[in-house]
Formats: structure tokens, sequence, C-alpha cells
């Protein structure tokens, strides 16, 4: 289960382009599947949909049958696009499912600015994946949250080697 920083609509394209081999479902609000040209356009891709809005179960139960099956994920856990220059705190759907099913959870750094049409997609850095085994005396919401927190810290990391490499380019800044 691949899990990544979220700057740009195109962030699911770009992710599972690069990640082609793994064949990701990538998770993606309800919303754009509602739209008339790109909510087609999507329902013809490896897409699952998730509300946001409300209470939605279906996308939770979808992406454990996948993970189960051997397929495999790429989720934006900040749940929205980052605009206000840093990484938004990752929610714990990825890490439940993780916890659930024993995936690895990948941390996966996406380089470039938010642009409202095409932003830079230039640079992706995987790093190494984080096991998951959920101890018996410990709830998988607890365990969620503390997986999603070591997968935030290793996609801020990634990220900053990034920056170091490439230079900074304004997305995200030390606060």
């Amino acid at each position: 289960m691949f899990v990544a920083n979220h700057t740009h609509h195109f962030d699911g394209a770009y992710g599972g382009a690069v990640l082609w081999r793994y064949k990701p479902w990538v998770l993606v609000t309800k919303k754009w599947f509602e739209k008339k040209r790109t909510g087609k356009m999507i329902s013809w891709c490896r897409c699952i949909s998730i509300s946001l809005d409300e209470a939605d179960a279906k996308w939770f139960e979808t992406s454990e049958e996948i993970v189960n099956e051997g397929g495999s994920l790429l989720i934006f856990p900040e749940g929205a696009l980052s605009k206000n220059g840093k990484i938004n705190e990752f929610k714990p759907g990825a890490g439940l499912i993780s916890a659930k099913t024993g995936a690895a959870i990948v941390p996966c750094a996406i380089y470039g600015t938010y642009e409202p049409v095409f932003g830079m997609r230039q640079k992706i850095l995987i790093g190494d994946p984080i096991e998951s085994k959920c101890p018996e005396n410990v709830r998988h919401g607890k365990y969620a949250r503390e997986l999603m927190a070591k997968a935030q810290t290793a996609v801020e990391e990634n990220y900053r080697i990034l920056e170091n490499k490439f230079g900074k380019i304004g997305q995200y800044t030390e606060k």
C-alpha cells in the first residue's frame, strides 16, 4: 500500500504511472466521480470512490478486498490537496487497512508545485516499506494512527531529500 503527499489533481495519475508495475488502485474523492467527463474517465481506471463528507465503509471494504487478493493501493492520506505550504496530518484510513490486513505501507514523496491546471510532477521518491503487524492487545485504530505517524514522518523526510537534491520549489516550507 503506497501513501503519498498530495499537491495536485494529477497526483493519482502520476503515481499510478510511476508505480505501473504494481497496478495500484487509487482512492479518489466521490465528487470527481460525479463530474460528467472526469467521472466517466476515472471510472475506466483503477479508482475507488471515497466520500469525504459522510460515513463511507464501501471504500474500506473494496480496498481491503483488493489488498487481500494481492493488489496494491495508492492513497493520499491527507484527505485533500495541500495548498497551505505543509504536508497536512495523515488520516488513519490507510493505517486501518494495513493494521487489519498486515500489508506494508510504502511512503512516497511527490515533489512539485501546486498549479491550478498543470503542476510540476518531476520526481517521486519511494521510501522503505513500513511493516505492519498489529499486536493482539492493541486496537486497530490506535495502531493505525501510529503507522500513519511513521508514514508521514517518512514522506516528510523523503520530501526533504528531494528538496536538498533538486532545490526548494516553494511547495512545503518549514514552520
